[in-house]
């Protein structure tokens, strides 16, 4: 309470994996104490906002959100990153409903093989990747380079793998259960089907 009132903090509604690793930073790896923090819970959009207006104090943002707004305003900085706020914290995945994988295996199998690409693209050469990423997300308000810089930020990770973050996921439920996002952590057995990656992954020691 260094302005002698909670410090507020914006982030999205309940449930949001950023909402998520803010309540886990500031309980379980600060111990803050609850009286000196006030949550606000807002739209992505907003949030960014909010901090560029100065109407909160912080705020938890995706990328490239994150680079955007301390680019725009010098005063704002960037203090932990997702890994340090919840390690191992799982974020956007790749899904498909089980009515199309019974009526389309091959569909998905083909799918999961482009994203076991798209990701050894994302993780061995951001700039080649960055133009896909922004014609999807870009909206053509962000440049090619902002989003090959937030590919390559330490605030996210790519993985393929499912089984990579199988244990991080129960974790994460079983935290969002704590702080009422769930009455009882939903089980993660059968939330996860390796065998498709099995079946798309290279070989050790190919790409």
């Amino acid at each position: 309470m260094r302005r002698g009132r909670p410090a507020r903090l914006a982030t999205l509604p309940p449930g949001g994996v950023p909402t998520v690793a803010l309540h886990h930073w500031l309980w379980k790896v600060g111990r803050v104490d609850r009286a000196d923090v006030t949550i606000v819970q807002m739209g992505i959009e907003a949030v960014q906002q909010a901090m560029l207006a100065g109407a909160v104090d912080g705020g938890t943002v995706l990328e490239p959100s994150a680079m955007l707004v301390t680019r725009r305003d010098p005063r704002l900085r960037r203090i932990v990153n997702a890994p340090e706020m919840f390690p191992g914290i799982p974020g956007v995945v790749f899904a498909v409903t089980g009515a199309f994988e019974r009526s389309n295996a091959t569909g998905v199998e083909a799918l999961v093989r482009l994203v076991v690409r798209a990701t050894e693209l994302l993780k061995t050469d951001p700039g080649a990747a960055a133009p896909f990423v922004q014609a999807v997300l870009g909206g053509g308000l962000v440049d090619v380079a902002t989003i090959a810089a937030a590919i390559a930020s330490p605030a996210v990770s790519h993985v393929a793998d499912p089984g990579a973050i199988v244990q991080a996921t129960e974790a994460m439920l079983a935290y969002q259960a704590e702080i009422g996002d769930f009455p009882t952590a939903p089980a993660v057995v059968g939330l996860f089907d390796p065998s498709y990656y099995a079946r798309a992954a290279p070989p050790k020691g190919r790409t």
